[in-house]
């Protein structure tokens, strides 16, 4: 096969035939380059957005445009000029070029008019549905191959975006914020802004040989001369700004614009226009902190759970191009006779199925408020029915079963019918937030089922995810058969019965049957299944209804358009929901005819990147130390966060004890269930043992630095530390530092300040000045960061000792350091009496377990000046938090130092990934 018939998906960046000579010099771009380009681009319009907004309290939208325009226009020709860039385009891209010219205008003109009449948020929600379409008229118009993660992807995205803003056509208009909504007029405005964005992506993406600069150019000269035809035509009045804000806010419009126009085309011409138009999701979510931080508005607890969605999808679809998980070299796999899937396909089907059915327990909860359970059943299996048959129908699939699939697929019915039987009974009479807890036990009973009944195995690992994830449902659910109840009456109600709370521990037994046999019938296609269960649902539903009515019991036709509503739409998320999870059920932990996969090989090796044997499916993943740090970032960041509440009641000491005792019990368990040895070789016992006293002083400085400051400016002076451990790393270890790191570690311990804002760089004279350390707080934390530095390069000297030994022998060592410390200076020893400070003590070590484990793994595969810098996302987890939950301010300082110090972390794992 000739080099000319590669497709377009095998390189990023073919801008012109692979075969010429010239296309042998064009650069290489690393893989996430497009879409980092992309994500740039969504920060800097996400600015621009903000400073339209404030333009559009004082002059119309389309004088918005022009002032914008020509600020970007300015830029772009100054940039031309400097760098000798021709403006000439080719006869055969003028046309496109036009194309494009016209649907940014159109999309400007729109999605600017409805900034103008909407609050930003609003409009930004409806501007953004252009991705979901771009994925379609991507397919259609450039034939670009969708793959099924990115699609999956895209949609939850769309609906942690809708989460975020919370658009009033969805959430209602009964709200504060009532009167600044839009009319129809300004939501048709932003639909066809959407609907331009989609015709900008394909024709950006049609423009690959034509430098960006150029396309740049004529898109804002275009603009700049059709603004002023609107403004002289029809407009007829203009507006000339006299506030320095006004000219501020215009730089500033023309600024981002310039930046995010260079960043948004490079990215469109690099990355496929779905994948790429999903990452300027990251648009609307700076657009919701700009609207938080400068505007003073309250985050919405919908947001933060549509921000981790969208940040989510957007990191899936970033691993889904770089890191593969294929088969390993040498697997002997039949590929005629199994389809290739994803190995994360099964995953991601059943978390959107999960997300369906969250939607669809909402709708049946309403519907019980006016029908039985029953009724509701059978309304949701007729909709859910009648979905799936037309997709039978359009797709021609047969309903065959072969006979040896009949039985289980009876009995999958059987328990689909019993299940949402009793779950809905405990629904209608429980809330619903109780009734799902109880209901969510399932998973924990399919573990040990699926290992009796299809002889699975179950990795430690995955069971003490499982138990932790049902611990953490129930604090988040907060059931009041275990957290109590506001009122005594409560007590003997009927929505906390024993009978309610049987039918939903029912529910869930039913439903570990469900997936025991969803797992068995992997031979029969998804829509099949949904069919038969539906049907069998319906009709015996309607049996039920109808043995009802000859006792005098009526059924219930629904006549409002709102239970109309919520039957159809309860009706289609149970389907879809119902694909997702068949699939991803049959296509997680293969059983039967794919016995020759190694489906146990570990993802994460535990022993050290020195001791491999050269092989290289053996070899970790370029970014698993990055990601051991970062993930021990989040849990260290919890600790620190419950550490602070227990020195309201207890000395820093007092907090190092506990929390190291309860990290050493958890520690020590996996170590006996793993049979581990906890011996170290005499070589290793010196540098152990400055490992834990550099540990042991690190904590007790920073602790008590913690405890006599506020957690941020504590956080900051600690995380000195990554500063020190470069030059460490170089002097002790002889480790290379490159340039674009140091000056990324630098820049983001920068960006850190800014979070933080330490009372004694940024001053005393405001809100926090009483809260604000001494010097005596403040010499202690950098003690702990020096202190920390230590820890950081005596871990990289242990790369021979397990990481559970270390973390064994450092809490044991912290236990009796602070023991010591008890009993000689302090002399006192606080109990704790009340059931919040053992929650947090019992958190905060389970958090410094796992955080260690994680925090030791990545520094042994990464270097330690590299490794350091991650954890400045720790401080980041903190500030988080801190707003959550003692409910704080965000300033906007804080939130530029985020977005500094998640760029240079983001930097640095890039240039990881492309020199691994």
């Amino acid at each position: 096969m000739s080099v000319d018939q590669l497709s377009e998906d095998a390189p990023l960046l073919p801008t012109v035939s692979t075969a010429s000579p010239k296309a042998q010099s064009e650069p290489s771009y690393h893989a996430l380059f497009g879409i980092s380009c992309v994500a740039t681009s969504a920060l800097c319009f996400s600015l621009m957005s903000t400073f339209i907004k404030y333009m559009t309290f004082t002059f119309s939208s389309m004088e918005a445009i022009f002032w914008r325009s020509i600020g970007a226009f300015v830029c772009n020709f100054i940039v031309v000029v400097l760098t000798g860039q021709s403006l000439y385009v080719a006869p055969e891209y003028r046309r496109t070029l036009v194309l494009r010219c016209v649907a940014g205008f159109a999309c400007m003109g729109f999605a600017f008019y409805a900034m103008s009449q909407m609050v930003l948020a609003d409009a930004s929600v409806i501007v953004f549905t252009s991705p979901v379409m771009t994925f379609f008229f991507g397919a259609f118009v450039l034939h670009e191959k969708i793959d099924p993660i990115s699609f999956v992807s895209a949609v939850v995205a769309f609906g942690g975006l809708i989460c975020v803003v919370r658009p009033g056509f969805l959430f209602g208009y009964d709200h504060p914020t009532a009167a600044a909504d839009g009319s129809w007029i300004a939501v048709g405005s932003g639909l066809l802004g959407a609907l331009s964005q989609v015709c900008v992506f394909l024709t950006v993406r049609q423009l690959q040989g034509l430098n960006l600069f150029a396309i740049v150019h004529y898109f804002t000269l275009s603009s700049i001369v059709f603004a002023l035809l609107w403004i002289a035509i029809v407009q007829q009045t203009f507006y000339v700004p006299s506030s320095f804000l006004l000219w501020r806010a215009i730089i500033g419009t023309g600024l981002f614009t310039f930046g995010g126009q260079m960043f948004l085309t490079k990215g469109f011409q690099l990355e496929k226009a779905g994948i790429a138009s999903v990452m300027r999701y990251l648009d609307v979510v700076f657009v919701f902190i700009w609207d938080a931080t400068i505007l003073g508005e309250h985050i919405n607890h919908w947001s933060v759970i549509g921000a981790l969605i969208i940040c989510t999808c957007a990191v899936t679809i970033a691993l889904e191009k770089v890191v593969p998980l294929l088969p390993r070299a040498g697997e002997a796999i039949e590929l005629d006779a199994i389809p290739r899937h994803h190995s994360l396909l099964g995953l991601m089907s059943v978390a959107v199925s999960a997300f369906c059915f969250s939607i669809m327990s909402t709708l049946i909860k309403y519907q019980t408020y006016t029908m039985s359970s029953m009724e509701a059943i059978f309304w949701r299996s007729t909709g859910a029915f009648v979905f799936n048959f037309v997709s039978v129908l359009y797709l021609r699939k047969s309903l065959y079963v072969a006979p040896n699939k009949r039985k289980m697929l009876a009995l999958r019915c059987l328990a689909g019918f019993s299940s949402i039987g009793f779950a809905f009974y405990a629904v209608s009479q429980m809330v619903l937030t109780d009734a799902s807890v109880i209901i969510l036990t399932s998973p924990v009973m399919t573990f040990f089922f699926g290992a009796c009944l299809l002889h699975e195995r179950i990795d430690l690992v995955s069971l003490l995810s499982a138990v932790f994830a049902f611990g953490g449902l129930v604090f988040v659910v907060r059931p009041g058969f275990l957290f109590g109840y506001d009122q005594p009456s409560e007590r003997s109600s009927t929505a906390s019965s024993w009978v309610a709370v049987g039918a939903a521990l029912l529910g869930a037994l039913g439903q570990v049957f469900v997936f025991i046999t969803v797992r068995q019938l992997q031979g029969v296609h998804a829509l099949v299944i949904v069919h038969y269960f539906m049907l069998s649902s319906a009709i015996v539903a309607l049996l039920w209804v109808t043995i009802n009515q000859l006792r005098a019991q009526d059924f219930v036709v629904p006549s409002a358009f709102e239970e109309w509503r919520a039957i159809v739409g309860c009706g289609l998320f149970t389907f879809v929901g119902q694909m997702f999870l068949t699939k991803g059920f049959q296509l997680e932990k293969a059983v039967g005819t794919e016995k020759h996969l190694t489906e146990n090989r570990p993802l994460l090796p535990t022993r050290s990147t020195e001791s491999y044997d050269g092989k290289p499916e053996d070899r970790p993943h370029a970014l698993l130390g990055i990601a051991c740090v970062a993930a021990s970032a989040v849990c260290f960041s919890l600790m620190s966060t419950m550490i602070k509440f227990n020195t309201y009641s207890m000395t820093s000491v007092e907090a190092i004890f506990w929390r190291s005792i309860v990290a050493l019990v958890l520690n020590y368990i996996c170590i006996w269930y793993t049979g581990m040895s906890t011996f170290v070789a005499p070589e290793e016992r010196m540098m152990l043992f400055y490992r834990c006293l550099a540990g042991f002083s690190s904590i007790s400085f920073a602790f008590y630095a913690l405890s006599q400051m506020v957690l941020a400016d504590s956080s900051v002076i600690v995380f000195t530390s990554p500063v020190f451990t470069f030059f460490l790393g170089a002097c002790l270890l002889h480790e290379h530092i490159d340039i674009p790191s140091f000056a990324c570690a630098i820049l983001s311990f920068g960006g850190l300040i800014c979070v933080v804002r330490p009372g004694f760089i940024f001053g005393y004279s405001h809100s926090t000045a009483e809260s604000d350390g001494s010097w005596i707080a403040i010499g202690s934390a950098l003690l702990g960061a020096i202190g920390q530095a230590f820890v950081f390069i005596t871990v990289r000297k242990l790369k021979g000792i397990h990481f559970m030994v270390i973390v064994h022998y450092f809490m044991l060592f912290s236990m009796f350091g602070s023991i010591a410390y008890i009993a000689l200076v302090q002399r006192e020893f606080v109990i704790p009496s009340t059931l919040g400070v053992w929650a947090a003590i019992a958190g905060t070590g389970v958090f410094t377990f796992v955080g260690q484990l994680l925090l030791t793994k990545g520094f042994q595969l990464e270097k330690a000046g590299i490794a350091s810098v991650m954890r400045y996302l720790d401080v980041v987890c903190v500030f988080i938090w801190d707003y959550l939950l003692l409910g704080e301010h965000i300033n906007y300082w804080s939130v530029v130092g985020a977005a500094i110090i998640c760029s240079c972390a983001a930097t640095i794992a890039l240039r990881k990934a492309h020199s691994g």
